[in-house]
């Protein structure tokens, strides 16, 4: 039995499709643009005046200010969180790891319906997953990323020139019923898998990680949002190739962390790239002329609108429109912007120090 024996499946890859060029670009490019142009809206530099002095004049009042009123109220005290365990479970919390349990049961039991002649896989008899072994699996497979040997079945051989740390045993956990859970894990209801939306078999659990992420803390008044490449050259449809990336394979997601000093590298919030069409925020009154890029920021920020906080983006995010919108939603927005997402040509060529305000609202900047 080689390797590759211990990750087959009797799911098929009916998720995994070839992509598109479209799909399979660099980051400026992965989503279209052809609507810039129409950024460049009917803005003309009647509605801008200059200032010869970025602060000689007053700085406009935020119409909702940020205050204790909209501010959340963390689930647990961190400051007393200070065992390992109990930090694991804040994220991964009790009730996810019963899920995942339950899931993998009810998959395994799926197997053996469909093959009745046998219960053994990888020639140990398959028992029910208890949520207190699931735990014992979790932790070994983190800590196969930690440690890496070349075959999974190098972490219990007895050769002490690969094998893994003492923890993988027997005692704890066999290697064969090691591969068996990682045979059936499965990360939401596995009647799912048939479905074809491509987060079938991992919206569910994803919810209730970001779920615990947004009520542990407080995040405070300003976020900043921004994208990041896993590394990842499996089958999956929705892997992106991005060349001008050190890994140019992977899996794209978009996160929003707070930037409070202690919390930073903290995601409060983040949603995986799996096609331009799973940003949808048409239950939001005004989005529905908004760009797949913007779209991506209300959607992260949905749950922050009407509460006075910012959001801090790249040039990539930021438009006039955009702001725009979050002003009207309470929310305010700071970051760099190209010259063709709704800025009056006459304000690209203005010289360099100079500040511009929008006469019409007195609330937006540009610098």
């Amino acid at each position: 039995m080689n390797v590759q024996d211990y990750y087959t499946d009797s799911d098929d890859d009916s998720e995994y499709k070839l992509s598109d060029n479209s799909d399979m670009s660099d980051s400026d490019e992965t989503y279209s643009e052809t609507d810039d142009e129409e950024l460049v809206e009917n803005v003309t530099m009647d509605e801008w005046q200059v200032l010869s002095e970025p602060f000689s004049d007053q700085v406009p009042r935020a119409t909702q200010n940020f205050s204790s009123e909209y501010t959340f109220h963390p689930a647990i005290d961190m400051e007393e969180c200070r065992d390992p365990v109990n930090c694991f479970e804040c994220f991964l919390s009790p009730n996810i790891v019963a899920k995942l349990s339950e899931w993998t049961n009810r998959r395994a039991e799926m197997y053996f319906e469909q093959n009745t002649n046998t219960r053994t896989v990888y020639g140990v008899q398959w028992k029910k997953l208890e949520k207190e072994e699931m735990y014992v699996f979790i932790a070994l497979h983190i800590l196969t990323g930690l440690v890496k040997c070349p075959r999974i079945t190098d972490y219990w051989s007895n050769n002490i020139l690969c094998a893994g740390p003492k923890v993988f045993n027997k005692s704890l956990m066999s290697r064969n019923r090691y591969l068996s859970i990682l045979k059936f894990i499965r990360f939401s209801p596995p009647e799912a898998a048939r479905n074809n939306a491509p987060l079938s078999r991992l919206g569910i659990y994803m919810s209730m990680l970001k779920d615990n992420c947004k009520t542990l803390v407080d995040p405070g008044p300003v976020f900043a949002i921004d994208e990041h490449l896993m590394l990842y050259k499996g089958r999956l449809h929705f892997r992106q190739y991005i060349k001008t990336k050190r890994n140019r394979f992977g899996i794209k997601l978009f996160a929003m962390c707070p930037s409070a000093p202690h919390l930073r590298g903290y995601t409060w919030n983040l949603c995986l790239y799996v096609g331009k069409d799973n940003f949808d925020v048409s239950h939001i009154p005004g989005t529905g002329n908004l760009t797949v890029s913007e779209r991506i920021v209300v959607h992260l920020a949905q749950n922050i609108l009407n509460s006075g906080r910012e959001v801090i983006l790249d040039n990539w995010y930021t438009s006039v429109r955009l702001s725009q919108f979050l002003l009207t939603q309470g929310t305010y927005l700071t970051g760099t912007i190209r010259s063709n997402r709704g800025v009056p040509a006459q304000l690209t060529r203005i010289p360099l120090g100079n500040c511009l305000y929008d006469i019409r609202t007195r609330r937006m900047f540009t610098c």
